[in-house]
Parts: structure tokens; C-alpha cells; sequence
């Protein structure tokens, strides 16, 4: 069938317009195509400078120190020395509590440790009895006692004739003796000898001796140095005493009496266990004689001790309950607090009873922040760090990290760990402020970085995409995947914060290298079946 002119001429007038519609549209996408392919891919250069890592946190301002002072007794207040306000010192009295019955408790017991005390010294003084001792040196003449004896006190185990003294008696008569004094000296001739000798008078008796013809002698004691008597021979001196008077010459000649025995006594019950010298044998004085068994007289003087140290105990104990009657600042600061009064009757037994005081030093302060625990071990002790407050804007304040927490908090399967920072106190800060801090845990200067978005981590190894100039943008595959647009290099890093990483090895300065690949994706672009670009093995080299 043939169409007609004019039916011919309107189809070729709809039908020309739309075919040429149609090719323009085509030619527009595949240039948009073309323009979205060309675009260049997100990316940053390799660059050289300073790298901080810091840490950040906030925290409430406190002061470093703060203690609430219990009481620890019942009593009454007797005496408060400060009051809430008041700047106090460390051992300043705070105030004075008062009980009387703890005072008579402790004075009891202090007469109890003072008996305990007489009573061991007894018991140490009766073990150094068990052990006798010669009082004067000469002979000893007898012993009295053997070996396995048992003896109570006061018991004679020997006698000690002394030789380094002779002793004669002259008489005086009333008149005389009223001149004569202890301690004058004498002048004494031996009569068989005609040999003259010093003396002292030791004795004067104050009861005279009637004699046949009714005289009455008074005897007057002198004593010689040295030994003049000779047993079984009498011997007889003539004696006259030099008084503040002039010389008494005595009214007879006197006689040389035998030297002076002494008794050796047991003060102590016992068992002689050793005899230590010989019978007619001279010793000296001071030298050991005998030894008593000492195992009874151990025993009481071990439970003396134990009763000396109960009491001691006991007394001390006491004493530390009256010491607390007293209470003391703990610690420079500022009373934020009081909680009694002069009078008032105090229970420490209470529930739940309050602090008497509460004391704050607010010359340091304190911020806790919470660090997380993969940064933690980046903050050491001492570590300087920056503080601000928004309530003190445009102001810098310096402080250090004062102590880390061993034990971290988990909240949401992430653990934190407090870390103390310590500040010195300003006129600008108050307690309970929010402190923003900053720790400087790491720097590194004139060293290569690059974006953190820009390294991949791998089974613990490091890796970017290089691109290269002609590689800014990428081409499409057969399918229309867009290719790999550099090289993958593996680079070693160093330290890093929230924006740049430090580069060791494996780039140099200027490179450029992909940011992100994740980036990329998000705004649409795709990269090949499961944006294979840091699977390690596809087109992957390396930078020596």
C-alpha cells in the first residue's frame, strides 16, 4: 500500500525529531559516563612535620586532700579549739573530749604496771642472789656446805677471816671520850715491838664499863692497816687519840683483838650446785664463791615478765583510748565542716554517726579523667599536662599526672582507667569546676605523616595506595568495574592521634597516596567486585 504525500510527510516530521532526541540523550550519559569516570580519586600527599599525640578528657575539680574526722569514743566535748572556716595545720588540736572514768582506768592501771615493775626487779635481784660473792678480801677460813646441799635463806655457808685489818680497844674515861669522835686519827705503839703505828678510830662506846676499883672505862675501837695479831700470843699497844682538843692518851694499854670473821649468808632458798673456792685460801673481794640452783627462782622471774607485759599492754591500750580524747588535724587545710560543741555529749557508738570535722587542702586540686584502655599505657607518672575550664576562659593551667589506676571500670564492653592529675591551687579555680585536660603523651618532629584514613592495617602490618600522577583517576574494566588506581606498598608506622600517622619507612616525601577507600565507596564510586583494593596479593608492590 502507498502511503500518501501528505500521511508521508507527518510521520517523517514525528519520527526525525525523535531519532535525533535520541541520540542526543545517549551522547549526554556516555559523557557524563566519561565524567564521573575521570573524576580524580580522594587523596593526600606525603608531607614532613611535627606530630603530637595527646589525650584528652574531663573531670570534676577537687582538692587533693579531704578527711572527715570520726570519733572514735564516747565523752564529752570539754574544749573546741577551731571552727568551720578556720585554716589549721597538721597537728593542731582540734578540740579536747573529757571522761572521767577512763582517767581513773588508766590510773589504775598504771599502779598495776608499777607493781609489776617492783615485782621483777625482786625476782632479778633474787636470781643475782643465787650466785655469792666474797664482801672483803681474806681467808677463807670455813665452808660449811657441799655440793647438793639444800639451803634456805639466811643459811652460813662459810666464814672469811680479814687480814688487811687489826683492831684494838683502848679505855678512856668520861671526860676523854666527850673529845673523841669517829673518824680522828691515833697514834699506836706496839709494846712488845716498841714499833709505832697510824690509826683511825672506828667506835666510840657511849656506855662505860665499871671497873673493880670504881673507875669507869669508856672503850674506844681503833683500827690498824694491816694484820698484827698473832694467835695464841697476847699483844698489847699503848693508844692516844688526836682530838680537836689536843692528844687523850688512852688510861691502859689496849689489846689486839683477832681479826673480824665474816659471815657468808644464802639470802635466797636453793640447791648448792658449784663451790668455787678453797677452805684456808685467801680471796678477793668480789670473787665468786658459791652457785645456787637457779631453776625456781627462773620460773618465777619468767612469769613475772609475762605479768609485767600484760600490764604493759593493758596500760598502753588505755593510754591510746585517752590520747584519742584528743584530736589532732590530720592534714594543712581549711575546716569545711564542725560538727560539735563545747559541752556537748558525743556517741561514737551511734549508727551511722557523722564526722566530727571535715578538713580540705585546697593548695593542690585533683582531676580524675577516665583513659581508655588501649591509651593507658601511654601515660606515665609525672607526665606534665594542660588544663582548661570553660568557666575560666582564655587561661592555661599546668598541672601532672599524679597516679593511674591499677583496676580499670568496663562500661559497654570498653574499659577505662582513671588517671589523677595534680594542680596547684589559683584564685581562679573553685572546687567542682569541669576541667578539660590534655596529656601530651608522644612527639615526634621533622618526620613524614600521612591521613590515619590513608593506612590499612592487615595482620598487623601496615599498607597504602600509592597513586601516581597518570593515576589520579582509574579506568573500567570489561565488565565496567573501575580497576585499581595505584600501587598497594606496605610502609612501617610509628606513633599517631586522631588525624595523621607517622610514616617510618616504605614512602617519601610528596608521594601521593589514596585516602580512604572506604571514602571512595560512600560517594558511589565502586572498585571491582568486594572492593578488592587492600586485599594483599592484588597488584601490591613495595618501596625500598
Amino acid at each position: 500500500m502507498k502511503l500518501s504525500k501528505g500521511l508521508l510527510r507527518f510521520v517523517l516530521y514525528i519520527t526525525i525529531p525523535l531519532i535525533i532526541a535520541g541520540v542526543f540523550w545517549q551522547v549526554s550519559d556516555n559523557k557524563k559516563t566519561e565524567q564521573v569516570q575521570s573524576e580524580a580519586l580522594p587523596s593526600a600527599k606525603v608531607v614532613r612535620g611535627s606530630l603530637e599525640v595527646i589525650l584528652k578528657g574531663s573531670g570534676t575539680l577537687q582538692p587533693k586532700d579531704q578527711v572527715a574526722v570520726h570519733l572514735r569514743k564516747d565523752a564529752t566535748v570539754r574544749k573546741v579549739y577551731f571552727h568551720e572556716g578556720d585554716v589549721v595545720k597538721k597537728g593542731d588540736l582540734l578540740f579536747e573530749l573529757q571522761d572521767d572514768n577512763l582517767e581513773v582506768e588508766l590510773r589504775k592501771l598504771e599502779l598495776s604496771l608499777q607493781q609489776q615493775q617492783l615485782e621483777l626487779n625482786e625476782a632479778l635481784r633474787q636470781k643475782e642472789k643465787t650466785t655469792i660473792y666474797a664482801p672483803r678480801e681474806g681467808v677463807l677460813e670455813a665452808i660449811k656446805v657441799k655440793v647438793g646441799d639444800s639451803i634456805n635463806s639466811n643459811t652460813v655457808l662459810g666464814t672469811i677471816v680479814l687480814q688487811d685489818r687489826t683492831q684494838v680497844r683502848v679505855p678512856f674515861n668520861r671526860n676523854q671520850v666527850q673529845n673523841i669522835k669517829v673518824g680522828q686519827e691515833a697514834r699506836v705503839l706496839l709494846l712488845d715491838s716498841l714499833y709505832s703505828l697510824e690509826g683511825k678510830v672506828t667506835k666510840v662506846d657511849s656506855v662505860g664499863i665499871p671497873q673493880p676499883d670504881g673507875a669507869i672505862y669508856y672503850y674506844v675501837t681503833i683500827s690498824l692497816k694491816g694484820n698484827y695479831y698473832t694467835k695464841g700470843q697476847d699483844r698489847y699497844v699503848q693508844a692516844t687519840v688526836l682530838t680537836d682538843n689536843g692528844f687523850e692518851p688512852g688510861l691502859e694499854p689496849g689489846q689486839i683483838e683477832p681479826p673480824e670473821a665474816i659471815e657468808i649468808r644464802s639470802e635466797v632458798t636453793g640447791k648448792v650446785v658449784a663451790i668455787h673456792a678453797d677452805e684456808m685460801r685467801i680471796v678477793k673481794k668480789g670473787q665468786k664463791l658459791f652457785s645456787l640452783d637457779t631453776e625456781e627462782i627462773d620460773a618465777s622471774l619468767e612469769r613475772k615478765k609475762l605479768a609485767l607485759q600484760q600490764a604493759q599492754l593493758n596500760y598502753e591500750s588505755k593510754l591510746r583510748e585517752l590520747e584519742e580524747l584528743r584530736v589532732y588535724a590530720p592534714i594543712d587545710g581549711t575546716i569545711l565542716e564542725q560538727n560539735i560543741r563545747e559541752g556537748e555529749q558525743v556517741e561514737s557508738s551511734s549508727d551511722n554517726p557523722g564526722p566530727a570535722v571535715i578538713i580540705a587542702d585546697y593548695s593542690k586540686m585533683e582531676v580524675v579523667i577516665p583513659i581508655d584502655e588501649l591509651d593507658v599505657n601511654k601515660v606515665k607518672v609525672g607526665m606534665p599536662v594542660t588544663i582548661t575550664a570553660e568557666a575560666v576562659p582564655g587561661k592555661v593551667f599546668e598541672g601532672r599526672v599524679e597516679k593511674i589506676a591499677e583496676q580499670g571500670v568496663s562500661k559497654n564492653n570498653v574499659s577505662t582507667f582513671d588517671v589523677t592529675v595534680s594542680l596547684d591551687k589559683t584564685p581562679d579555680l573553685r572546687s567542682g569546676m569541669t576541667m578539660d585536660v590534655e596529656i601530651l603523651v608522644a612527639q615526634r618532629n621533622d618526620v613524614l605523616m600521612v591521613p590515619v584514613s590513608a593506612v590499612q592495617q592487615k595482620n598487623g602490618r601496615s599498607f597504602v595506595m600509592l597513586l601516581h600522577d597518570e593515576e589520579a583517576g582509574s579506568s573500567t574494566n570489561s565488565e565496567g568495574d573501575r580497576e585499581l588506581p595505584g600501587q598497594i606498598l606496605e610502609v612501617r608506622t610509628g606513633i599517631s592521634n586522631e588525624d595523621f600517622i607517622e610514616i617510618l619507612s616504605g614512602l617519601k616525601e610528596n608521594d601521593r597516596v589514596l585516602v580512604r577507600f572506604e571514602a571512595a565507596a560512600e560517594s558511589g564510586r565502586s572498585f571491582g567486585p568486594g572492593n578488592r583494593m587492600f586485599q594483599p596479593g592484588l597488584n601490591r608492590g613495595s618501596r625500598r
